[in-house]
């Protein structure tokens, strides 16, 4: 009977020490230097959090840093693939755009694609000024 109750003690101190594993990555996000422009304008677009996978816990190896991130102009149904870039060391990366001469008056957003994990990021709404 003591072996079993110092057993389950034993069980529950162990259980009670197991670091919870559920992953917790912030996903990828990315932000406009300006808020609307004309077609033609330069746009800069910031992203952060950009990585392979959630590397968070300690049962996985460490995260790289995305490459091949798709940024596009997306108006309505229209996407226009602007740039390709890779994120750097820290995950981020800093791109200049321009609103393409196809954009009509009126919002849009921009977005990063990294055709994998938590594959699109999305900005804020872009006006479109004619």
């Amino acid at each position: 009977m003591n072996r079993r109750l110092a057993l389950c003690v034993l069980l529950l101190a162990i259980a009670g020490n197991v670091p919870i594993l559920d992953a917790s990555c912030a996903p990828p996000r990315i932000a406009l230097d300006i808020k609307s422009g004309t077609t033609g304008a330069k746009v800069r677009i910031n992203g952060a959090g950009f990585m392979s996978h959630c590397a968070d816990t300690n049962l996985v190896p460490p995260a790289t840093p995305a490459k091949r991130i798709k940024l596009s102009f997306v108006q309505g149904k229209t996407e226009i693939l602007l740039a390709v870039v890779d994120a750097t060391g820290t995950f981020d990366f800093s791109a200049p755009v321009m609103v393409p001469a196809a954009a009509a008056a009126g919002t849009a957003i921009f977005v990063a694609d990294t055709g994998g994990w938590r594959k699109r990021a999305k900005s804020p709404e872009f006006a479109v000024i004619p």
